[in-house]
């Protein structure tokens, strides 16, 4: 019996080392991550930098979106979009990868977020179904990077 535990603590140990190891190994990666455009036309430019090397100024960020800005969280954490903020408005191209990475609510998670707060006695309102049909999406040029390089 004394055997078996032993042997359990060994491969916990084991798996300790194996995660921790996987883990150290994908905060390194990510760190080492440089910002991404992604244009809207399915242009990507990799390893974009800050002019000032630490974090984008709004000069710089509104060059790159062309216009307004607006910070929209990214499914992988620490990571946000920053895009035009009046890019549906403007009628700008739809831009697929984006979307992709984009933590955006889908008609799906808005009705499961709306009944929540309904069953929590917070007062909703009605939506017009039609409004749910088409998931949101992101269009035109975006830079995609780590949430502490934006000021």
């Amino acid at each position: 019996m004394r055997i078996s535990r032993d042997l359990r603590r060994d491969k916990l140990k084991h798996i300790e080392v194996v995660a921790g190891l996987c883990w150290v190994r994908c905060i390194d990666e990510r760190s080492k991550r440089m910002a991404t455009i992604y244009k809207a036309d399915g242009t990507v430019i990799h390893d974009v930098k800050p002019r000032n090397g630490k974090t984008f100024q709004l000069k710089e960020l509104q060059a790159i979106v062309e216009g307004y800005i607006e910070i929209i969280p990214a499914k992988e954490p620490g990571m946000v979009l920053v895009c035009n903020e009046e890019n549906k408005m403007l009628d700008l191209p739809r831009n697929e990868k984006a979307t992709q990475l984009a933590y955006l609510f889908t008609p799906a998670s808005l009705a499961r977020d709306m009944l929540a707060a309904r069953d929590a006695g917070i007062e909703t309102i009605i939506v017009d179904p039609e409004l749910l049909d088409e998931p949101d999406y992101i269009s035109g040029d975006v830079l995609y990077c780590k949430n502490n390089e934006v000021k």
